[in-house]
């Protein structure tokens, strides 16, 4: 299911609650895997996926031949998660869809990394 464009802070509450009863990483740190660096989240230690389009309202990967998946583990150590795989919400085509993934990562304490 696409997300709706009246998008809350609900609805990513439900998406991380969801991630979180089908995963056993904690990550505090995200990363957007952007052009090149899909090898990065490959690298990831432990790994457990999941395919955009299987976790609720999270935005699907639009762009042909992109994974669209998260992607938790361990990196150096360090529990992280990688979003690999471009989408609407990347590309920034619907300012609510962009938001979303900050959002996400928000609502998980997860740390931004400049």
């Amino acid at each position: 299911m696409q997300p709706t464009e009246n998008f809350s802070f609900e609805l990513c509450r439900e998406t991380a609650d969801w991630l979180l009863a089908r995963t056993r990483q904690r990550p505090r740190i995200a990363i957007i895997c952007g052009s090149g660096l899909g090898p990065l989240a490959d690298s990831l230690k432990n790994p457990e996926s999941f395919k955009y389009m299987d976790i609720p309202n999270f935005p699907h990967s639009t762009v042909s031949g992109h994974d669209g998946q998260l992607l938790f583990g361990e990196l150096h150590g360090k529990p992280c998660v990688c979003m690999k795989g471009a989408s609407t919400c990347t590309r920034a085509t619907r300012f609510g869809r962009s938001r979303s993934r900050s959002a996400f990562s928000n609502s998980w304490a997860l740390r931004r990394c400049s």
